[in-house]
């Protein structure tokens, strides 16, 4: 039979053309989606989407490379996806009654905790899973954080007077005001703050309370209000 389909060289310049464009277009949506997005997306998928397991539902976790990204994650799951937020996910995923799911659930802790956050379990009962979004304070930092708190409080190297005073901050000078010369002790020496002490200070400033690299109540408080935003 005599072939009637002839394409011109135009016309076939045209069509290659139309392809280089949509696939310029695919890859530049694809660009514009945030890693917190694509994250979020992931866990999503693999807690729900088809022929997907507690494997992949942990992998898509361990993506998430700072505490702010988690924050992030966790608040896009909140208001896109799920609406169950990370916490909620891993209840919904994971059963810690199950010894396989305590295995992945330990994975998921591990990954947490080098972020800065906190995930506990109960293993007596479901919908016990618990997530803190908080630095956690290793033991061999707490004399570290204390004096770098003294530090930046005025107290130089008096640590037991920043102590006994109830750590009040800044330090009261003699006729009752505050002092505000140098950190430095009697040797003229600064402590440096403990990398815990030096996230904490980075954020206090990203959820706005004052940056003193302590781990306290108001803290934790200002990261809740962030999260329920």
């Amino acid at each position: 039979m005599k072939n009637l389909f002839i394409m011109t060289e135009e016309e076939k310049n045209r069509i290659l053309g139309l392809h280089e464009s949509s696939t310029k277009n695919h890859y530049l949506i694809s660009e514009q989606v945030s890693p917190e997005k694509q994250i979020a997306g992931q866990i999503y998928t693999a807690a729900y989407g088809a022929g997907t397991n507690e494997e992949s539902f942990v992998q898509a976790i361990e993506k998430i490379n700072s505490l702010e990204q988690l924050i992030a994650v966790d608040k896009l799951l909140k208001s896109g996806y799920s609406r169950l937020g990370l916490q909620g996910q891993i209840n919904d995923e994971l059963n810690p009654q199950e010894y396989g799911d305590r295995t992945y659930l330990e994975k998921i802790k591990s990954k947490l905790s080098s972020l800065g956050a906190q995930l506990t379990y109960d293993q007596v009962r479901n919908g016990s899973v618990k997530i803190q979004f908080g630095v956690q304070t290793m033991p061999e930092d707490v004399d570290a954080q204390v004096k770098a708190h003294a530090q930046y409080c005025k107290w130089g190297d008096d640590i037991q007077g920043f102590l006994d005073s109830g750590k009040k901050c800044p330090k009261p000078s003699s006729d009752g005001g505050s002092t505000g010369g140098s950190t430095g002790g009697s040797t003229g020496g600064t402590t440096q703050p403990s990398p815990n002490a030096t996230r904490i200070k980075e954020l206090q400033r990203k959820v706005g309370v004052k940056d003193d690299g302590i781990l306290g109540k108001m803290t934790l408080k200002a990261i809740m209000d962030k999260l329920s935003q």
